[in-house]
């Protein structure tokens, strides 16, 4: 099972560095060889913000699928600070031990614990794929 992230209408490859335009829009997944009757969640986080070197609001929250398809939380695009250096920008693919709800709302972005998340949504990390990019 593996999680496929298209950018820009282009299949994403793994730790490839994209120029910052093809990643405004909101990607489109497809989750590879899955079991009809599972769920599954994608994360999508920025680890370095505001920077690699200080990191202080990592992780933010870019994106939130549960429940196969069922936003969440809203695309919000890579925007990271113009000369902060490359950013990473993870999509987490998680199966779920069932169909979640009643989820406590996600008001802030900015330091979001996914590892608690998955954590107290029994969720397990089935894979993880990530591109950088930058503001010049």
């Amino acid at each position: 099972m593996s999680l496929e992230i298209y950018l820009h209408g282009n299949k994403m490859k793994n730790k490839e560095i994209y120029d910052l335009k093809y990643t405004q829009d909101k990607p489109t997944y497809n989750i590879v060889n899955t079991n009809i009757n599972d769920y599954y969640s994608i994360i999508m986080i920025d680890p370095d913000a505001p920077n690699r070197i200080n990191p202080i609001y990592k992780y933010v929250l870019h994106w939130l699928i549960i429940n196969n398809d069922q936003t969440f939380v809203s695309f919000i695009p890579p925007n990271p600070p113009k000369g902060s250096g490359k950013h990473r920008y993870c999509f987490i693919l998680f199966k779920q031990k069932s169909y979640l709800k009643n989820i406590k709302i996600i008001n802030e972005r900015h330091n979001f614990n996914w590892v608690n998340f998955a954590l107290n949504n029994n969720m397990e990390i089935i894979s993880c794929i990530y591109f950088e990019t930058e503001r010049k």
